[in-house]
C-alpha cells in the first residue's frame, strides 16, 4: 500500500535537488540563488525533513557583509536558525526581524532579541508584535502569522524574497508537510513585501482592514492581510475558466491544513459544477465548508493529524492548471503562510503571492502527488 508514496518521494527528492540546482562553486564564484520551489518530507531522512529550513539558512549565510535581511516570523523555535541570524549580524549583515508576540519567549527568539536588541535605530533589531494581536491588525485575538525573508543581496541574487508555510519549530521538520519559494532579482515585488514589513515594524499602523494588493511585472501579485471584505483567493479560484476552447477542463489542486472558509468552498464548487476538477489535501474540513465540496469533479485527500505517527498537511498553496481571466492557457501558483479559515482572512497579519509559470506549477503539482500518495497509503 505504501508504494505509491515511496515512489513519489523518490520523485520529489530528485525535483527538489533540481528546482533550484546551480553549478559547483568554485573559490572565485558566489553560490547562486535560483527561483522556485523547496518542500521537505516529514517521513524521510534528517536532511529531507529539513530541506525547507535549511535552504533559509543557506540564504542567510550566503548574504554578505552590507546586506540586509528583513523577516516575519511567527514562531522561531530552532536555533539552527537563530544562529544562523546571529552569525549574519555579528558579520556586518543588517538584520531586522518582526515576530508575533506569542512565541518570543521561545529559547531561540530570546537569544536572537538579546543579539540584535530591539532598538530601531540600529542596523540590526527585533520587533515584537503587541501581545494578543498582530502587528498590524488591531483585531483580538489575532497573530502575526507571516514566515517570510527578504534580502537586499545573497548569493549571486539581488533583491531576493522568500516567503514559505513553514514555522521554525520541531514539529515543521518532523510531521508538517511544508514548502518553501523563492523569487531572486525582483525589486518590485522586494518593494512590496519591504513596504509591508514596514508597517509592520513602524507600530503606528494599526488596522482591521489593512490587506492591498500589489500588481507587480511578470504576473507576480502580492496579497496582504487582514482585510475587511473580499476574498482574494475565492476570487482567484472565480476566476479560472472551467473547461477550455478545445473542451480541456482545468484542474485546480489544494493544499491546506484547514479549509473552513465556505467562501473558497463555494468558488471551488462552481468550478467543479462547471467541469473543472479540484483536488484538495487537507487536515481539517470546516463543518459547512465539507458538504459544499461533495462533487463527483472534486477528491479530497485527508491526511489525518491527529493519528497516532501520521503526517499532515502544513502548506498552504493553490494550483492551477487551466486558463485564467487574462492568462490563457496558464499555469499559476498562490503561496504563502494563508490558510483558508476565516482567521487567516479577517483576523491575522498575512500574505499570499501569486506567481505565474509552467515551471513552479508543475514543482508545486509534483509536490500535491506526493501528499494524494501519501494520504492514499494511510490505511
Amino acid at each position: 500500500m505504501k508504494q505509491p508514496y515511496l515512489a513519489a518521494r523518490a520523485v520529489l527528492s530528485a525535483l527538489a535537488l533540481a528546482v533550484l540546482a546551480t553549478a559547483p562553486a568554485t573559490a572565485h564564484e558566489v553560490p547562486g540563488v535560483g527561483t522556485g520551489a523547496v518542500f521537505n518530507d516529514p517521513g524521510g531522512s534528517a536532511a529531507e525533513q529539513s530541506r525547507v529550513r535549511d535552504h533559509i539558512v543557506r540564504l542567510i549565510g550566503l548574504a554578505p557583509r552590507g546586506a540586509v535581511i528583513h523577516s516575519s516570523l511567527y514562531a522561531l523555535d530552532d536555533t539552527v536558525v537563530s544562529d544562523a541570524l546571529i552569525a549574519a549580524h555579528r558579520r556586518g549583515v543588517a538584520v531586522r526581524l518582526v515576530l508575533d508576540e506569542k512565541h518570543s519567549a521561545a529559547p531561540a527568539s530570546r537569544a536572537v532579541l538579546r543579539a540584535l536588541g530591539t532598538d530601531r535605530s540600529r542596523p540590526s533589531h527585533v520587533v515584537v508584535c503587541p501581545r494578543g494581536t498582530g502587528c498590524v491588525s488591531t483585531v483580538r485575538p489575532s497573530i502575526n502569522h507571516n514566515k517570510f525573508f527578504l534580502f537586499s543581496r545573497t548569493g549571486d541574487a539581488e533583491n531576493v524574497v522568500v516567503t514559505s508555510s513553514a514555522n521554525f519549530t520541531g514539529l515543521n521538520l518532523t510531521r508538517f508537510f511544508n514548502n518553501v519559494y523563492t523569487q531572486p532579482d525582483s525589486p518590485e515585488l522586494h518593494r512590496a513585501y519591504r513596504d509591508f514589513w514596514t508597517d509592520q515594524a513602524s507600530g503606528t499602523v494599526r488596522t482591521e482592514d489593512y490587506g492591498t494588493t500589489s500588481s507587480l511585472p511578470g504576473g507576480l501579485e502580492l496579497a496582504t492581510f487582514p482585510r475587511a471584505s473580499g476574498d482574494p483567493l475565492a476570487e482567484a479560484v472565480s476566476g479560472v475558466e472551467a473547461v477550455d476552447g478545445g473542451g480541456e477542463p482545468a484542474v485546480i489542486r489544494v493544499a491546506t491544513p484547514s479549509l473552513t472558509r465556505t467562501s473558497v468552498a463555494e468558488a471551488l464548487r462552481s468550478r467543479a459544477r462547471a467541469g473543472a476538477k479540484v483536488e484538495i489535501a487537507y487536515t481539517a474540513m470546516g463543518a459547512s465548508a465539507g458538504p459544499m465540496l461533495e462533487h463527483p469533479n472534486i477528491t479530497l485527500h485527508h491526511l489525518d493529524g491527529a493519528a497516532s505517527g501520521a503526517k499532515t498537511v502544513h502548506s498552504k498553496y493553490l494550483a492551477v492548471d487551466g486558463n485564467l481571466a487574462g492568462s490563457p492557457d496558464g499555469k499559476t501558483v498562490w503561496v504563502g503562510s494563508h490558510n483558508l479559515n476565516m482567521s487567516s482572512l479577517v483576523d491575522d497579519d498575512e500574505n499570499v503571492l501569486r506567481v505565474p509559470g509552467a515551471a513552479v506549477h508543475d514543482a508545486y503539482r509534483d509536490n500535491f502527488r506526493e501528499l494524494r500518495a501519501y494520504a492514499l497509503a494511510r490505511p
